[in-house]
């Protein structure tokens, strides 16, 4: 009886410029990432596992939030779910679009924290267990502050994922 097992591609960067990311008090104005395309490279993935670090500036105010959502295309990379999301990093506002994409997480803003770490997440699973052909990630948050300068501290990755059978 053949066994089925996951196998995991390398690491890959999206890039997502969340450096200096402004305070966004009804949470649609925020940055979206450059998109990952499932129609190259990894053969076979079925899955990714996403996730990153934002960084704020300082500590942020009480009850705030950072949120995760991703954005796919229906069309193989020619029109995204959201209106103004496309395949570059860039900051974006999906105001009343905000409700196409798919929530990844939302990170709870702790009073005296101000490096979150985020991840893993089925991009599978957030999309009901099939990835789109190309995909990405918008975040946004209500932290009371920007986010920090500092070119380490922010960092959007995932890694593809097939099954094999031994």
């Amino acid at each position: 009886m053949a066994t089925i097992t996951p196998v995991y591609g390398a690491v890959s960067t999206l890039p997502c410029s969340t450096m200096l990311l402004i305070h966004s008090s009804t949470l649609d104005l925020g940055r979206q990432s450059a998109v990952a395309d499932n129609t190259s490279g990894f053969d076979d993935a079925v899955d990714a596992m996403v996730g990153g670090i934002i960084t704020t500036s300082t500590t942020a105010s009480t009850n705030r939030q950072i949120e995760v959502w991703s954005f796919g295309s229906w069309d193989n990379g020619s029109t995204f779910s959201g209106r103004g999301l496309s395949t570059v990093d860039a900051e974006v506002s999906v105001s009343s679009m905000k409700t196409l994409l798919k929530l990844v997480t939302i990170i709870p803003a702790m009073q005296g924290s101000s490096t979150y770490q985020w991840g893993p997440f089925s991009v599978a699973q957030v999309y009901g267990g099939l990835m789109p052909t190309k995909w990405g990630i918008f975040i946004t948050h209500n932290t009371g502050v920007s986010t920090s300068l500092g070119s380490g501290e922010h960092n959007v990755s995932y890694i593809p994922v097939k099954y094999e059978s031994n």
